[in-house]
C-alpha cells in the first residue's frame, strides 16, 4: 500500500471513529468494531509486527469493570479508549499526508467525490473516464451489462454522470443507454449528466433536456465536462 492509499484509508477510519463520538449514546458494539477495524488497518499498512500497531494497541486500555455491572461506567472508558486510538491514528494520518504530499499523490488521495461513466465496453469510456479523473473525482466505470443501479444508488459520493451511447443498429438510441442516462439524470439531475452519440440518433424525449454532443466532437463535449467539473469540485 502506497502513502496516498494509505492516507485515504487512515482519514476513512479517522472519519468514521469521530462520526461514532458524535452519536449519542455511543453503542458499545460499534465502538469495538471500529477498534478491530483499526488494527486491521494498521496492520495492513505498516504490518503485523510494526511499533505503529503496537502503539495503537497500547491507546487500548483493558477497562477494569463489566458492562452488564456498570454499563455507565464502561462505555465512559470505552469513549477514553476511542479518544486514544483516534490521537494515534490522527498522528499517523499526519504523516502519511506529508508523505503522500511529497510524492506528489496526495491529489490523488484527496478525491472525495465520484462519477460514473457507462459505455458498452471499457475502452469506449476511456477518454470520459480519463476527464473525470483529471477533474479529481473518482472515475468509475459501468459497462453496457453491468449494475448500474446498485453502483449508483449506494454511491454516496457520487457527483456525475457520462452515458456514451453506442452506434445505434436502428435510427432509436439503444434501449440500454436509455435507461442509463434515465437513471442517472434522475439520480444527480440534468445539470449533471452528460450524454454522448456515437453516432446520430433518434432520441426519446425524456433526454432531450440533458447535455447531448456528438461523441465525435471531443473539444466541445470536453470543455463542457470540465467546466462542470470545476464548479462541483472546487
Amino acid at each position: 500500500m502506497d502513502d496516498a492509499e494509505a492516507f485515504k484509508a487512515l482519514k476513512d477510519l479517522y472519519d468514521r471513529g469521530n462520526g461514532i463520538l458524535k452519536h449519542q449514546p455511543v453503542v458499545r458494539e460499534t465502538c469495538e468494531a471500529w477498534t478491530r477495524g483499526a488494527r486491521e488497518a494498521c496492520a495492513a499498512i505498516y504490518g503485523t509486527t510494526s511499533a505503529e500497531l503496537k502503539e495503537l494497541a497500547g491507546a487500548h486500555r483493558r477497562i477494569m469493570t463489566n458492562f452488564d455491572t456498570d454499563p455507565s461506567y464502561y462505555l465512559t472508558q470505552v469513549v477514553a479508549n476511542l479518544h486514544r486510538e483516534l490521537k494515534v491514528i490522527d498522528k499517523y494520518l499526519k504523516q502519511k499526508e506529508e508523505a503522500a504530499r511529497e510524492r506528489g499523490g496526495l491529489a490523488k488521495a484527496l478525491r472525495t467525490f465520484a462519477g460514473v461513466v457507462w459505455a458498452r465496453d471499457a475502452a469506449a469510456a476511456e477518454g470520459a473516464a480519463a476527464m473525470l479523473a483529471k477533474g479529481n473525482l473518482e472515475a468509475l466505470v459501468v459497462e453496457e451489462g453491468g449494475d448500474l443501479l446498485a453502483r449508483i444508488m449506494t454511491l454516496a459520493t457520487l457527483r456525475y454522470g457520462v452515458v456514451i451511447a453506442p452506434p445505434a443498429a436502428s435510427d432509436g438510441m439503444a434501449p440500454a443507454a436509455a435507461f442509463a442516462a434515465g437513471c442517472l439524470a434522475s439520480r444527480l439531475g440534468q445539470s449533471r449528466v452528460v450524454l454522448l452519440l456515437g453516432s446520430p440518433q433518434k432520441l426519446p424525449a425524456a433526454m432531450k433536456p440533458l447535455r447531448i454532443f456528438d461523441l465525435a466532437d471531443e473539444a466541445r463535449w470536453q470543455a463542457q465536462i470540465s467546466g462542470d467539473l470545476q464548479r462541483i469540485t472546487k
